[in-house]
């Protein structure tokens, strides 16, 4: 994917969606974590706990948990969930078949 020089501020939510828009349409999990605190995960099934210390999202095999500080969930529609916050530890589990 060629990059164009943008002059205007770009939103994150909307470049993940730019590029997962020409990617492979599969319904794999991304997990994509900015340096400014916010986390992207695309192709969940669902937000399974929230809370201001903790997000469970669940995909189709794995159970993704976020720790952290002041957890804000910015953006979330059928395909994308955004939280943002002082995060402290990621964990990705299998799900028990």
């Amino acid at each position: 994917m060629k990059l164009k020089p943008v002059k205007e501020k770009i939103k994150f939510k909307d470049v993940l969606r730019e590029m997962f828009s020409k990617a492979d349409k599969s319904s794999a999990t991304s997990i994509a974590v900015d340096v400014d605190g916010g986390i992207t995960v695309e192709n969940f099934r669902r937000i399974v706990d929230y809370t201001k210390e903790k997000a469970v999202i669940e995909t189709r095999t794995k159970t993704v948990y976020i720790y952290g500080e002041k957890l804000e969930i910015i953006f979330c529609d059928r395909h994308y969930a955004t939280a943002r916050g002082d995060i402290r530890k990621i964990e990705i589990f299998s799900k028990e078949v």
